[in-house]
């Protein structure tokens, strides 16, 4: 959660419980380093047609490649399992440029709502 700017705390037990459950039921993680220490993460849901997900690198880690080896390895296996085709959606205009140098195209837009 911290490279999405949501906390620096360490997640709990119950929130590492979750994610191993996740992991068990087909969601592939992938964890990324920069010299020698964990820098970002990432994870990847789905068969034929899989999404990538939840990819962010730590703010004091960005620009170093960390979020584009994390999505290459995911994709990578993705594809290895059967994958189709691999689509994410973001928000954020580096990521955006991350993304396109992956090959990635920008086909649609999608608006969200939100009450607050």
């Amino acid at each position: 959660t911290q490279g999405f700017g949501y906390s620096t705390d360490p997640p709990t037990s119950d929130q590492i419980t979750a994610w191993h459950n996740q992991i068990r039921q087909g969601r592939r993680a992938a964890l990324g380093f920069l010299e020698a220490h964990s820098a970002g993460v990432g994870t990847m849901l789905g068969t034929e047609l899989a999404e990538l997900q939840g990819v962010t690198t730590i703010p004091g880690a960005r620009r170093h490649g960390v979020a584009g080896s994390v999505s290459s390895a995911l994709i990578a296996e993705g594809f290895e399992a059967g994958a189709e085709a691999v689509w994410l959606s973001v928000e954020e205009q580096g990521a955006r440029a991350c993304y396109a140098k992956l090959g990635f195209l920008v086909i649609g837009a999608r608006l969200n709502y939100s009450l607050g």
